[in-house]
């Protein structure tokens, strides 16, 4: 901002520092977070984006002196820029992330379901079994049949 105001005729002073940079930061604070208070001279409490006007105008409207206003100004505006690009692009960039928690979470939901499939599926084959049993007797099961209707009474119908 400095050089096109040289540039273009108007005087400036020596740019030393990082003066432009800090105003850059104010503004984006008052960006971020515009209604917190801030000590305007120490006594006045004032809004950080009304805080930030304030020292805009000031800027604009002070002259002389060896002070480079141009580069104040150039941060003000940079900042005010950058962070207006940074929102909408945050914004436009809302793909969820990976996280650890909800990978666990979604293995935990996972494992409850597949054991509710389990229990169901061997819930309808105990119930096939006892049919078999009530019409042919219990001499008609495999000895797996017998095993497995053994290991699903332990395991699902001891609740």
């Amino acid at each position: 901002m400095t050089l096109i105001a040289a540039y273009l005729g108007f005087p400036q002073g020596i740019v030393l520092g990082a003066s432009g940079a800090t105003f850059g930061l104010l503004c984006a604070y008052a960006i971020i977070w515009p209604n917190r208070e801030v000590l305007f001279m120490l006594v006045f409490p004032l809004k950080t984006k009304f805080f930030v006007l304030i020292l805009m105008l000031m800027i604009v409207f002070s002259q002389g002196g060896q002070i480079a206003h141009m580069a104040h100004l150039g941060g003000i505006l940079g900042a005010f820029f950058l962070m207006k690009v940074y929102r909408s692009w945050q914004s436009q960039s809302k793909q969820p992330t990976w996280s650890l928690s909800r990978y666990l979470q979604k293995r935990r939901f996972q494992r409850y379901q597949e054991e509710m499939n389990k229990r169901e599926n061997a819930k309808k084959h105990v119930d096939e079994l006892l049919e078999k049993i009530s019409q042919h007797g219990m001499n008609s099961l495999s000895r797996a049949e017998k095993k497995f209707l053994n290991e699903a009474s332990q395991k699902y119908f001891n609740e």
